[in-house]
């Protein structure tokens, strides 16, 4: 199998990992899943992978549970016009991949160091 097929097979397993963790209200999972997935993936395929996970519960909630109609409520809340709910929603989106992102780079750089050879002094 080739390195592009098991890239494929990660980010859907760690897509899967952040939908089931999402639906348990374990929200904050997806920042160590990122941070895991940094071992075998690049930052970007992290990101992306916590990013389909919450698309997943997104698209999930969007059928039955009428997302848009909470995205407005939670836009007035936030002293928004309801109009914004859906703006709201990719503002979200957006947070998703940064959360699986952002622990991807920071792990990648401390494999990094790690390998480095040790200068002798």
């Amino acid at each position: 199998m080739t390195r592009g097929y098991w890239s494929i097979v990660w980010v859907l397993l760690g897509a899967l990992a952040v939908a089931l963790a999402n639906a348990a209200g374990l929200w904050w999972l997806g920042y160590l899943i990122g941070a895991l997935l940094a071992i075998w993936l690049r930052p970007s395929l992290a990101g992306l992978a916590v990013l389909v996970g919450w698309g997943a519960g997104f698209t999930q909630s969007a059928i039955s549970d009428h997302l848009s109609g909470s995205a407005r409520v939670v836009a007035l809340l936030a002293g928004l016009p309801a109009s914004l709910g859906p703006a709201l929603v990719a503002i979200a989106l957006i947070l998703a991949f940064l959360e699986g992102w952002l622990p991807a780079i920071l792990v990648r750089r401390v494999l990094t160091i790690a390998r480095r050879p040790r200068a002798a002094s």
